[in-house]
């Protein structure tokens, strides 16, 4: 008889997609058979659609209710978009997998379909983060940057209706709800830089449930969790979150990781941009110390 896996997700069409591809790969790496069953939950980020996420008052506002479910034993695991999760969550999980992780690039869309470079002076781009706001304040300074909130499907709508010109998203979200026409422009991430883990999925589980956690290896891509473990490890080293506008983005080769961190302030009037190379220990040191000192 195939064991049960009780997964716990966010009821959004998004989430349950990538829930869905998670359990997908990981069906295809096990050596027995496993039946999966979801387990659906709304988050304080969802249901709260009134103010920016790190005005909420609290970290990990997309992460705790599904987590909760597993701490409470209503579920044998749960899957969360890796830049959602806390790089020092307050509460006991462990990351049992990062599966392969999808593009982390940022993209453009657009009403008219117009690059950033191209939007008439004056346009309203809507986005809450302050990461994309600085950077798109960087860019085009003559924009107006007004607060949006939403699901991906929520804030394209918007979009489209003519509430705004142009908002910034992460090109996997359009991608897995099939949006992907809808992309009026790619940005590089070492250009503008996406925050950590982002194009990655993480896993958790309890601590103490070795059973779970040795299944939910047979999913996890050891380059992406070097990529997700560096970019985590570099924000929480600098004591960020949300609310600061700082991107990060690792590459792995091998045993050496390319690391590119941007710092701006906050209406995007200046910004450091940094890269290292070298082992994953080695490059989280040098410019954690370096960020330190940028605005020195």
């Amino acid at each position: 008889m195939p064991r049960i896996l009780r997964v716990a997700t966010r009821s959004s069409r998004l989430a349950l997609t990538q829930t869905r591809e998670f359990l997908e790969h990981l069906r295809s790496e096990l050596p027995h058979d496993v039946e999966f069953k979801l387990i659906k939950t709304r988050s304080k980020g969802d249901r709260v659609r009134d103010r920016p996420l790190h005005r909420l008052g609290e970290k990990g506002v997309f992460v705790k209710a599904v987590d909760r479910l597993v701490l409470e034993g209503r579920a044998d695991c749960a899957v969360h978009s890796a830049k959602d999760v806390p790089s020092e969550p307050d509460y006991p999980v462990t990351f049992a997998a990062v599966p392969p992780r999808r593009d982390p690039r940022e993209c453009l869309v657009s009403r008219t379909g117009a690059r950033l470079k191209e939007l008439p002076s004056g346009s309203v781009v809507g986005t809450s983060s302050p990461r994309r706001r600085a950077q798109i304040l960087l860019e085009r300074p003559d924009l107006r940057v007004e607060p949006l909130r939403g699901n991906v499907d929520t804030r394209v709508r918007k979009v489209e209706r003519g509430e705004f010109d142009a908002t910034v998203l992460a090109k996997v979200g359009l991608e897995r709800l099939g949006l992907e026409a809808r992309i009026s422009e790619v940005f590089e991430p070492e250009e503008f830089v996406p925050p950590a883990g982002q194009g990655a999925l993480l896993v958790t589980c309890r601590p103490d449930d070795d059973r779970t956690r040795r299944l939910l290896e047979h999913g996890d891509d050891p380059r992406s969790r070097v990529e997700v473990e560096v970019e985590k490890e570099i924000v929480r080293r600098l004591g960020v979150g949300c609310a600061e506008p700082v991107g990060v983005y690792a590459r792995a080769r091998g045993s050496r990781v390319r690391v590119v961190l941007k710092l701006l302030d906050g209406e995007g009037t200046r910004a450091r941009l940094l890269s290292e190379r070298g082992s994953p220990e080695e490059v989280v040191e040098r410019i954690v110390t370096r960020a330190r000192g940028a605005w020195a």
